[in-house]
């Protein structure tokens, strides 16, 4: 008998298979030891991820992100500033290179903000 497919075996073990095709595939099992190992091997993967998913540390450093402030976002003003400043005044209809400066030799406010 050929061997089951990674696909079959997931099927078989997230329980999304007809109820006379899992016993084909419980069948298989029970004779085909590299098949068994693959499931075995499938099932171990499938119960640390379980256990990675539901880790205590894993919730609280999401919450942990989700409930953090932003704290360097600049004022409107502060990008006012930098938008009207002469520093940087490739802004408006410029297209800026991967360098950060426009083909006119503008610097852009990308650049001058150190982001590019």
């Amino acid at each position: 008998m050929k061997c089951l497919s990674e696909d079959i075996l997931e099927l078989y073990l997230d329980g999304e298979m007809l109820r006379t095709a899992a016993d084909v595939v419980y069948q298989h099992l029970s004779i085909c030891e590299s098949c068994r190992n693959r499931r075995d091997k499938l099932v171990s993967f499938q119960e640390r991820i379980t256990r990675i998913f539901k880790s205590e540390s894993l919730i609280h450093e999401a919450e942990r992100v989700v409930a953090s402030p932003i704290t360097d976002m600049p004022t409107s003003e502060q990008i006012t500033e930098w938008l009207e400043s002469d520093m940087c005044p490739a802004t408006d209809g410029c297209i800026v290179e991967h360098d950060g400066i426009c083909s006119h030799g503008y610097v852009s406010w990308l650049k001058y903000l150190g982001l590019v």
